[in-house]
């Protein structure tokens, strides 16, 4: 007897250990990754080989979902082992997966996947059709960068939380909201003749607006000069005009093609005006040998990032000495230091303090780190309030499974909205 039982006891470790094994290698094409979304659960991460645990898996359902009832985003987060890398590179695997899922509205396509996999090192944000305007393949590339240290670092589910809160960021400002609210689907006109006709219209009347625009912001006299005070704010207004004029002459190139090259002219002629010293009214000259020389250290670190430019102006006749500011390549990516005060604070990464519920907002910390002085601070942020749809309940009952889906004892399940991806987003390996 107790030869058999200890047959049977082996036998039974070995079936374990060998589905052990199984488990941990399981090469996967996109059909096999476990929908998060089915007839019994609702939720938006598949996590079949348990990278996070249930605490993370909740707060990364509770900001896709508020995304879903806010802006009618769907962010599914997909963590897998291997993948077929005979049969896919991570491009090929996530476009087949997000098309075969339809992640994102059918109308609308406003659809992301966050995507890694340990096997092959690739992380990638997959975008669908009708988010590549508000997340472009540079913005995507740039979230990643933000997030990558954690997994060269091997902290896997602190890099997905990471680009997931900052996708989140990035679709709940205001502008983002707007635009993802009221929407906007080009119509297809019956007629080709209409079509046309209206095409050049509306190109010529977008041409006349902008001129004007342009006009109005920088009037410039040779002879009276611009005011160094009004230069930085000008450049600013004629470089959201050339960002602007840049992104519709995709729809209409040959209007608007002339005012982004008439804008990158108007910028150049503002900076290199004619300006008049306000203690002698002699002309000043631009310093072009060694600016840097009359700039303060904190300045000088702001040109090595390319956050800032500086114009330095100075007046022969009583050395008056002044210096003009434009924004850089990297503007936006750096805060200001609140110990020495230059624009050099680069995000490092952020964490939930205090997770959102349905009746109160949570609470986080994105922690940046100036590379100036090396001061480290962090800045609060606060998770809107969980507003979840009729669909899904978060009533007595509910839990999370280790694979990431919500179940829920009201809820039947749910599925994706039907959208699709045309290849835009980003990606990169760790």
């Amino acid at each position: 007897m107790r030869k058999l039982v200890s047959v049977f006891s082996s036998a039974f470790m070995l079936v374990v250990f060998v589905h052990n094994v199984y488990a941990q290698n399981v090469v996967y094409t996109p059909s096999m990754v476990p929908n998060p979304k089915n007839e019994n659960a609702n939720g938006w991460i598949s996590d079949p080989d348990g990278y996070l645990s249930d605490p993370e898996i909740k707060n990364i359902n509770e900001v896709c979902e508020d995304l879903k009832s806010k802006v009618d985003v769907e962010l599914a987060v997909v963590m897998l082992k291997n993948i077929n890398e005979y049969r896919y590179d991570a491009f090929d695997f996530c476009q087949e997966l997000f098309n075969s899922w339809g992640i994102g509205g059918a109308e609308k396509n406003t659809g992301v996947l966050v995507f890694f996999c340990e096997g092959s090192r690739d992380i990638r944000i997959h975008t669908g059709g009708g988010m590549e305007g508000l997340l472009p393949d540079a913005v995507c590339d740039e979230i990643i960068d933000n997030s990558i240290g954690e997994f060269s670092d091997g902290q896997y589910a602190m890099g997905v939380m990471n680009m997931v809160f900052l996708i989140y960021k990035r679709l709940m400002t205001d502008e983002a909201q707007a635009e993802l609210v009221l929407g906007w689907v080009p119509k297809h006109y019956n007629s080709e003749d209409n079509t046309i006709y209206w095409y050049f219209v509306v190109g010529i009347l977008l041409l006349v607006l902008l001129a004007y625009l342009s006009y109005r912001i920088v009037p410039i006299d040779d002879k009276k000069g611009v005011e160094l005070e009004k230069r930085e704010k000008a450049y600013k207004d004629l470089d959201s005009i050339q960002v602007g004029a840049g992104c519709l002459s995709f729809i209409f190139p040959l209007p608007l093609l002339f005012i982004y090259l008439y804008m990158r002219g108007a910028r150049k002629h503002l900076r290199t005006a004619p300006a008049y010293c306000k203690n002698c009214g002699h002309k000043m000259n631009l310093v072009k040998e060694n600016p840097q020389n009359y700039l303060s250290l904190e300045k000088q670190t702001e040109v090595r990032l390319m956050v800032n430019e500086y114009d330095v102006w100075s007046c022969p006749e009583c050395g008056k000495v002044e210096t003009v500011a434009y924004n850089g390549k990297f503007y936006d990516r750096y805060k200001e230091c609140n110990k020495c005060g230059a624009k050099a604070s680069k995000y490092v990464n952020s964490k939930i303090i205090e997770s959102a519920t349905t009746k109160t907002p949570g609470k986080g910390l994105s922690n940046y780190k100036c590379e100036h002085c090396g001061n480290e601070f962090s800045e609060t942020f606060i998770i809107p309030i969980i507003k979840p749809k009729s669909r899904t309940s978060y009533s007595s009952g509910g839990s999370y499974s280790s694979g990431g889906s919500y179940s829920s004892g009201r809820s039947s399940g749910g599925s994706w909205g039907g959208g699709r991806s045309y290849g835009g987003g980003a990606g990169r390996k760790f």
